[in-house]
C-alpha cells in the first residue's frame, strides 16, 4: 500500500478570536480581560468590512514583554 501523506497548516499556538462585524468599521479594537476586568491584552486593526474575521492570541500580556497569561477565564 502507498503511505498516506496529509498537508494542511497546524494552528496557531494560544487562542484564536473570532467576530463578526454587521457594517463596515473605520476601525477595530479587541480586549481580553481576566475576570476582574484588568485587561491583558488589546489588539487594534485598520479598517475592515463586513463579515467574519479572525485574531489570533499568543497568550502573551500586553506591552510585548513576552510574559504569558496566568490560566484562568478570559
Amino acid at each position: 500500500t502507498t503511505p498516506r501523506r496529509f498537508e494542511g497548516t497546524n494552528p496557531p499556538r494560544g487562542a484564536v478570536l473570532d467576530y463578526l462585524l454587521t457594517e463596515p468599521a473605520r476601525s477595530v479594537s479587541l480586549r481580553v480581560e481576566d475576570a476582574t476586568g484588568q485587561v491583558m491584552r488589546e489588539f487594534r486593526s485598520a479598517s475592515k468590512a463586513p463579515g467574519f474575521h479572525r485574531q489570533a492570541w499568543d497568550l502573551t500580556r500586553s506591552g510585548g514583554n513576552g510574559t504569558l497569561v496566568p490560566a484562568g477565564t478570559y
